[in-house]
């Protein structure tokens, strides 16, 4: 027993007497400590943490502190104590990035930051170097709304491939390209406005009907809803608009379309435009 003892004391002091645990003999691998932070957690306020990259909930040792998730966002995680003055814990979060991110968690009656951003960048001089912010990343998008917003403006602006356009009472729209990018399908669009009164859009909807309709029967319709929106409020009067929208990528049979209906505002002008197939297919990669 008491040579049992020792020995687990004199492993004990060389884990954590040494910031690394050297390869002993023909052992293949070593052993060096991930560092943690210190964040502290209160019993009536919520303590946030914003990270870098979507995360998975990882592994928390105490009882005492509730950890979960923001509902409908990827990179921020939420801590509330459940008891005061529980003892000092740890939490093990994973970060979609392939990181382990480690932190302690104190009790503390009135912090005076409650909100927190990992930051995971160096300076010169070996300081941590703040980017000035994580945009939280919404479920279900690819990236933050940042950066799909420069994404469509930079789609928007490429000089298309399709010429598939309509046109009703001086307002035509055409759809300029398809591409493929972060993970949407984005359909690029160019609305020309030539009269003089500003077109206010109450809607723009893309949904898959079939091409051949049927007598007396419904016609059978399904939305397509988009999962970022770049589409623009006004169109003024004598201008053009470009802009793109990005959906879940999707294929149609030849039997089906894709039709888009845009509205404006108080039963005014409305434009439908039909794409077939083949055109969904011939979207690019980019």
């Amino acid at each position: 027993m008491k040579f049992s003892m020792i020995v687990f004391a004199g492993f004990s002091a060389l884990l954590f007497g040494s910031p690394t645990i050297k390869a002993q003999g023909n052992t293949p691998f070593d052993v060096v400590p991930i560092g943690s932070r210190r964040v502290p957690v209160t019993l009536d306020k919520m303590t946030n943490i914003i990270f870098p990259v979507a995360i998975r909930v990882g592994i928390k040792v105490s009882r005492e502190v509730a950890v979960q998730k923001v509902k409908g966002v990827d990179n921020v995680l939420e801590l509330k104590a459940l008891r005061r003055d529980f003892r000092v814990t740890n939490l093990s979060v994973f970060g979609m990035d392939g990181k382990l991110y480690c932190f302690d968690l104190q009790y503390c009656d009135s912090p005076a930051v409650l909100n927190f951003r990992v930051v995971d960048s160096f300076t010169n001089d070996g300081s941590f170097a703040d980017p000035g912010g994580h945009p939280v990343m919404l479920t279900g998008l690819p990236a933050d709304i940042t950066s799909l917003g420069e994404l469509a403006d930079s789609i928007a602006r490429l000089r298309g491939f399709l010429h598939n356009s309509v046109k009703v009472e001086k307002l035509r729209v055409r759809v300029t390209g398809i591409y493929l990018k972060q993970g949407l399908m984005w359909l690029a669009f160019r609305v020309k406005n030539n009269s003089s009164v500003d077109y206010r859009p109450e809607y723009i909807r893309l949904s898959v009907q079939d091409r051949r309709k049927v007598k007396r029967m419904a016609v059978q319709e399904i939305a397509l809803d988009p999962s970022f929106s770049d589409a623009p409020k006004v169109i003024l009067g004598n201008t053009t608009a470009e802009f793109a929208i990005g959906y879940l990528p999707f294929t149609l049979s030849k039997s089906k379309q894709v039709v888009l209906s845009m509205a404006e505002e108080n039963g005014g002008r409305e434009v439908m435009l039909m794409l077939k197939s083949k055109s969904i297919l011939r979207a690019r990669a980019e």
